[in-house]
């Protein structure tokens, strides 16, 4: 989480959820969620647009994916 946090650059970060918000200047945001039992971490997002949802929850899958590497 740490990791995908530094990779968060100059966005806005939320860690009071459960897991990690990440906010777009334009209002989009992801969720990373670690689960707590089991290897796996959640990302859901939302934008304006499912265009702009799907943008960014392509981005943090990826940086969730690179850093699982």
């Amino acid at each position: 989480m740490r990791t995908v946090a530094e990779a968060s650059g100059d966005h806005v970060l939320d860690t009071s959820a459960d897991g990690l918000r990440i906010v777009e200047p334009n209002g989009s945001w992801a969720l990373v969620v670690p689960d707590s039992a089991r290897p796996v971490t959640r990302v859901w997002a939302e934008g304006a647009t499912r265009a702009d949802s799907e943008a960014m929850l392509d981005k943090w899958s990826a940086k969730v994916a690179h850093v699982a590497r």
